[in-house]
């Protein structure tokens, strides 16, 4: 919900009769549509969230809260976003089964199928299989490729395979110069393209080190990017180091 190709896919989604789940994106642009986000979503740092608003409009993004949190297409099967908890939660590898039962109190399904982390990973948990999907559009493994999950009930359960093709990155390289979204969404648009080039995280490690920044340097946001992407940011985090000795 925060790059170039948004009306597409919102077609799609009727054209073929799709029944997504609603996650974190949907939230919040229906919290900014109903002037429910926090004021620094009013901010330059939220510019892309601004101008995906814009394109989509007010009604269609308070429309996205009538998306359903899960599906339960059958009685073995949850599919959810991140989670029963909330649409933000990460599942690692590492993520322990206590805060498992936390996300899942009350799952009632063998095979739990979610979203969110952008990389695709499979885990068992008990007698069930925990399987994350990872992204067509916005993938963040490493692999520039548009990846999602097939299902096939069996006999004895589910056949699942990751899948991974290759797609036209150049094309959606260029439809970020196209639309002038690189003009109009300011410097933190340029760290979403940069996630599409490396399919890498970007975005979310940038504000972690920008909050850790402003502490110590009056430090602009184009500023801030500038260095994250150029890999000057090196001497902030000196500076961090100096000024908490």
């Amino acid at each position: 919900m925060r790059l170039p190709r948004l009306r597409s896919l919102l077609a799609a989604r009727t054209r073929f009769g799709l029944s997504p789940v609603r996650g974190n994106q949907e939230r919040y642009l229906y919290e900014l549509a109903c002037d429910q986000a926090p004021p620094l979503w009013q901010t330059q740092q939220f510019a892309p969230m601004q101008w995906t608003l814009d394109q989509l409009g007010v009604e269609t993004c308070r429309s996205l809260l009538d998306l359903p949190m899960l599906q339960r297409p059958i009685n073995d099967l949850l599919v959810v976003h991140a989670s029963l908890r909330n649409d933000r939660d990460t599942i690692r590898p590492y993520t322990s089964e206590s805060e498992l039962e936390q996300m899942f109190p009350s799952p009632a399904a063998d095979l739990i199928i979610r979203g969110h982390n952008h990389y695709g990973q499979m885990r068992l948990w008990g007698q069930r299989q925990l399987v994350t999907c990872s992204s067509v559009g916005l993938p963040m493994d490493g692999h520039m490729t548009a990846q999602y999950l097939l299902l096939d009930r069996v006999q004895n359960g589910w056949r699942i395979e990751h899948q991974s093709v290759p797609y036209d990155v150049d094309a959606a390289i260029a439809r970020f110069y196209e639309t002038n979204y690189l003009d109009q969404c300011g410097p933190m648009a340029a760290l979403f393209l940069r996630e599409i080039v490396t399919a890498t995280q970007q975005f979310v490690p940038f504000l972690h080190w920008y909050n850790r920044w402003k502490k110590v340097e009056e430090l602009s946001l184009e500023q801030a990017v500038k260095c994250f992407l150029d890999g000057s940011y090196w001497r902030y985090n000196t500076a961090m180091n100096t000024h908490s000795s």
